[in-house]
């Protein structure tokens, strides 16, 4: 029996969080004070700020056991990004409140090929049938870095790794097997 994993991958989401989630650390000089405020554990907001530090490739914090403090590529960022990302966050916070309208729009999904086909094809014909303003993509393929490759909203990886890079969420696992009557 092989063990697979499902992932949900967004990496442009991800990037918004690891900008937000160093805005309140900077401003607070705590990893712990951004995990209670955005309720979110303490290894994610570490892997989100690690994983800026290593796309930008600096250090953005100074960290010792009692405080965090900026340095000075960390503060270069928070002077240019800061003000913008509270004013992104404001806008999207308000969207989110008004929109009460139908989705609508392209969404591209990929998956592995037996899996789109085995498993997303009814759920993606009922979803467009309670929502027709919406078109999907589905994208197939059997190579998983094919899969993450820029240019989709959901990817679904069965991976019998773990981890992938750009992983958003690991939201499940199933064991496959062959199996036979007596």
């Amino acid at each position: 029996m092989i063990k697979y994993y499902f992932y949900f991958c967004n990496n442009h989401m991800d990037r918004l969080e690891a900008l937000e989630v160093f805005v309140i650390a900077a401003k607070h000089r705590s990893f712990t004070a951004v995990s209670k405020i955005k309720n979110i554990s303490a290894s994610r907001v570490t892997h989100l700020i690690q994983g800026l530090e290593k796309e930008l490739k600096v250090s953005l914090f100074n960290r010792t056991t009692r405080c965090v403090t900026l340095t000075s590529a960390g503060e270069a960022l928070l002077e240019s990004v800061g003000p913008s990302l509270e004013s992104l966050s404001e806008t999207l916070e308000n969207i989110k409140q008004l929109s009460k309208e139908e989705p609508k729009g392209i969404l591209r999904i990929s998956a592995p090929v037996e899996f789109g086909s085995n498993f997303l094809m009814r759920p993606i014909t009922k979803f467009l049938k309670e929502h027709p303003a919406v078109r999907i993509i589905l994208k197939t393929s059997n190579e998983p870095k094919e899969i993450l490759q820029e240019g989709s909203d959901i990817s679904v990886v069965l991976n019998d790794e773990m981890p992938l890079s750009g992983v958003r969420y690991r939201i499940g696992t199933f064991t496959s097997g062959i199996y036979a009557n007596p």
